[in-house]
């Protein structure tokens, strides 16, 4: 698999990552006239989002903590008795991420207690785990890709704290895999960002499209031709994603 990015790597790391939907529930009451007997559940979700930030000067530059309220009320005269929110938790494996994963829940739970609301956390889908490139596939796909006009860096330089994730990070614990970034010149954008879009569409993006599928195919024409089937996987973790919180 290849993705579309500001710069080219063969094997960029990925971290692994939990997806959370919470919400808080507490009492309706007229904002002006009878505050007191309100329970907010505003207040909740404001008090987990400041829970989180005060918690982040304590993380490792490879945990990531990061949500938005998706729903905090209806009318300004009314506490609102419901709220909601979404929340990722990343890190660099998948045992700091169970980790960080509880912290994060105190986070929310405190949030709670305070207000005085109760918690409703609901995960979403299963955990990603963290990427492991396989040496051989990432060796054979750079040298084609340096062939074809375009050398690879190595994740080993870059920033192991500017990542993302990816569900191949589950599939490269059971079978050989690469996630290459390829730089399609953005700009200065970045991804998720609506200029980095449009620029997919352009020469160079159609350029990072035609030379990963050719640095691709070309790749597996050589463990064809050389059979070095039987070197795949040989420095894969031998953990499974048995192991990943099913959420």
């Amino acid at each position: 698999m290849i993705h579309p990015a500001p710069f080219d790597v063969v094997d960029k790391n990925y971290l692994a990552v939990a997806h959370i939907d919470i919400e808080f529930s507490g009492k309706e009451s007229h904002a002006a006239l009878a505050p007191q007997l309100g329970i907010n559940a505003l207040d909740a979700a404001v008090q987990a989002y400041n829970n989180i930030s005060m918690l982040r000067q304590s993380l490792y530059p490879t945990d990531k903590v990061h949500g938005v309220i998706t729903y905090g009320g209806g009318v300004p005269n009314v506490i609102p008795a419901f709220t909601s929110m979404s929340w990722y938790v990343r890190a660099a494996t998948k045992a700091r991420l169970d980790e960080l994963y509880a912290q994060a829940m105190a986070c929310f739970e405190a949030a709670a207690t305070a207000t005085r609301c109760t918690l409703e956390v609901r995960p979403r889908g299963h955990a990603y785990t963290d990427l492991r490139a396989d040496p051989t596939i990432v060796e054979l796909y750079a040298h084609n890709s340096a062939a074809l006009g375009r050398p690879m860096g190595r994740g080993a330089d870059e920033d192991p704290g500017a990542a993302g994730s990816t569900d191949m990070g589950n599939v490269s614990y059971e079978l050989p895999t690469i996630h290459p970034m390829l730089d399609i010149h953005p700009e200065g954008a970045v991804n998720h960002q609506k200029a980095f879009a449009a620029h997919t569409m352009t020469p160079a993006g159609q350029a990072a499209i035609r030379d990963g599928a050719l640095a691709m195919a070309y790749t597996v024409i050589d463990l064809a031709e050389e059979n070095r089937w039987d070197e795949l996987g040989q420095q894969r973790s031998t953990q499974g994603v048995a192991g990943a919180r099913k959420n």
